[in-house]
């Protein structure tokens, strides 16, 4: 005879509906974590690369730096369209979308975030910036289209329920590049 609540699927070696719960709160609780620790470790790794251009820099060259980063970063903005909502909740309802989503969301991305590098690199000339910003103007709108695109296949493991790659990706990303700038 089956248990009360638990139903014949228990019986046949079906799914406890109880442990399922416990792995979907022991599945949000890791990712959680994960992600927190990941985010909040990758955040220090920022603050020390902008403390360190900050001191070796001078005012000039730091406002350059932040110059190019924000006009960069506001350019390539429209290449983001806010997919990974929609990856996650379609690729989540149904696995089978996942292929597809991908390409879709990288195609809109690399379009539009290579139209904010030129309207980017457009208005670092216009204005007469110097060779150093308008360098760096393209670099950081190139490495923000690169990070847009990369959120396509964060938008993924996070349909499929696994935050411990962007977690890693993201430390990974913000301690090398602050290692690079301050090495």
């Amino acid at each position: 005879m089956t248990q009360p609540g638990r139903g014949d699927s228990h019986r046949e070696g079906g799914p406890d509906r109880h442990a399922l719960g416990l792995g979907v709160i022991r599945d949000v609780a890791r990712n959680t974590t994960v992600q927190f620790v990941g985010e909040g470790l990758s955040k220090i790794a920022s603050l020390a690369m902008y403390v360190v251009i900050a001191r070796v820099a001078g005012p000039r060259e730091f406002g350059d730096l932040v110059f190019a980063i924000s006009l960069a970063l506001l350019t390539t903005a429209v290449a983001s369209f806010g997919v990974e909502g929609v990856i996650v909740r379609r690729v989540a309802r149904d696995r089978h979308q996942a292929e597809r989503m991908l390409t879709d969301s990288l195609t809109i991305r690399v379009g539009f975030g290579a139209i904010g590098i030129v309207v980017a690199l457009a208005v670092a000339f216009i204005a007469n910036y110097g060779g150093p910003v308008r360098v760096a103007v393209g670099v950081f709108a190139l490495g923000a289209v690169l990070d847009l695109a990369s959120k396509s296949y964060f938008a993924m493991f996070q349909a499929l329920d696994d935050m411990r790659p962007l977690a890693a990706c993201l430390l990974l990303q913000r301690s090398w590049t602050a290692a690079v700038v301050i090495g």
